[in-house]
Parts: C-alpha cells; structure tokens; sequence
C-alpha cells in the first residue's frame, strides 16, 4: 500500500454534498481547493497539506489517486478556458504543450500544478452521475459509501464525463 501513495504525486478530488448545513471552516477549505459546487473535481498534488485538508473534508469529497487516463478524459471533454469555452487541442499547443497527452503526463506527473495554467480553469464541472451514485452519499467509503478516500471513484467519475 505505501507503494501506490508514494507513485501518486496527484489526486482526484470530487466534490459529492452541497452547501447546505456545510460548515464554514469546510466551505473556506472547499473554495480554498476550487471545489465550490456539487459535482465539482479537481487535481491537487499529494502533500501532507492538502491530505489534512482532505481529512477534514471527509464528510463532502471523495478523492483517490489520478490515473493518466482518467485526466486525459477529464482534459478532453471537461476542461474548459476562460470564457467557458472547451479546452481544444489549438490552445493546448498555443501554451507549450504538444497536445493533451503531454500535459496530462505533466499534471500526472506533478510538473506541472492545474491552479498554474492561468490559461484554464482550475476545476472540472461534472454532470451527475449516469445510473445515480449506487451507494450512499453521506457514508464513508470504508462504511460503504461514497465519501473519503474512495479507490471506486475513477469508475465513478467515468460515468459523470
């Protein structure tokens, strides 16, 4: 098991509850992470800061470590500019990038940050998911659930692409 944290250097990180009857130390760290709606993810590097950050936001994300594949998908068909216009493999080459398999070997690979490219946004606004969540939104994944550190949730963002 430590093998698998030491190789991910990113995580994927799903916002799954709202704002309601949210905490506000919970909401400051959720804005904090550009988690500010429902249904949001996002892609942060796997420090000890941001896992405390995570712990005590246990009760409304669910994140597991980012495989390439899955940022390659979210690259392509979610991440959007400024302007809320579809990211396009133009304006990928625009910024230095070969095209989205290179900087989703970047943002894997932890070279590169998604709050650094100023150039897109630093979230991913995801559709609910197709067939509903299947288990419990307001447990823990380790209860059965959907919350906390989920090793499930990559085949659970797939279905919200």
């Amino acid at each position: 098991m430590s093998e698998s944290k030491s190789s991910a250097s990113v995580l994927l990180v799903l916002r799954i509850r709202g704002d309601i009857d949210a905490r506000h130390a919970a909401e400051d760290a959720l804005t904090r992470m550009n988690l500010r709606r429902r249904h949001n993810a996002t892609l942060i590097p796997d420090t000890p800061e941001y896992r405390g950050m995570l712990q005590s936001l246990k009760d409304y994300v669910a994140w597991c470590p980012a495989t390439k594949e899955v940022v390659l998908d979210l690259l392509r068909n979610r991440a959007r500019t400024s302007g809320w216009r579809p990211l396009t493999e133009e304006i990928v080459k625009a910024h230095g990038y070969s095209g989205f398999e290179e900087l989703a070997d970047a943002i894997v690979g932890g070279r590169v940050r998604l709050q650094d490219l100023d150039w897109m946004k630093p979230y991913f606004a995801l559709q609910p998911p197709r067939g509903g969540y299947r288990l419990p939104i307001k447990r823990n994944a380790r209860e059965g659930g959907v919350l906390g550190r989920n090793e499930g949730l990559l085949d659970l963002v797939s279905r919200m692409l």
